[in-house]
């Protein structure tokens, strides 16, 4: 079994891909239609705010013509990822953000040695 701190890594790596294919889309492609943060992890929030309470909805919060898409990012070795995997905080947020018009997804990347599948999920609920 992997360390946590090696999926740690994984998840990050995964991250930053996500970042970049963003802020390309918005550079090369979208320009001023396309709006989109990382949004800081709750861990790294409580070690500013104290008590910590505030809890990010998703990895990435974007803003395409107007309509709200959050992004909750997950990256595994393992052949499935089950959706109770999620929190509850991520499934209330993802389901909150659908439920008023915007779009949630889940983003997975499968990843083996070399190589990697990624497929979004859409949370309609």
């Amino acid at each position: 079994m992997k360390s946590r701190v090696n999926r740690g890594r994984l998840g990050k790596a995964f991250e930053s891909e996500i970042r970049r294919s963003i802020e390309y889309a918005k550079k090369e492609r979208y320009g001023k239609r396309l709006w989109g943060e990382r949004w800081p992890d709750s861990r790294a929030l409580r070690l500013f705010i104290k008590g910590g309470g505030v809890k990010a909805p998703a990895d990435f919060v974007l803003c395409f013509r107007g309509l709200l898409i959050a992004l909750e990012c997950k990256s595994t070795h393992q052949k499935s990822f089950p959706l109770r995997n999620l929190t509850t905080e991520q499934q209330d947020a993802l389901s909150a953000i659908s439920e008023a018009g915007g779009r949630s997804y889940v983003v997975i990347s499968y990843r083996k040695r070399g190589s990697s599948v990624t497929y979004a999920i859409d949370i309609a609920l």
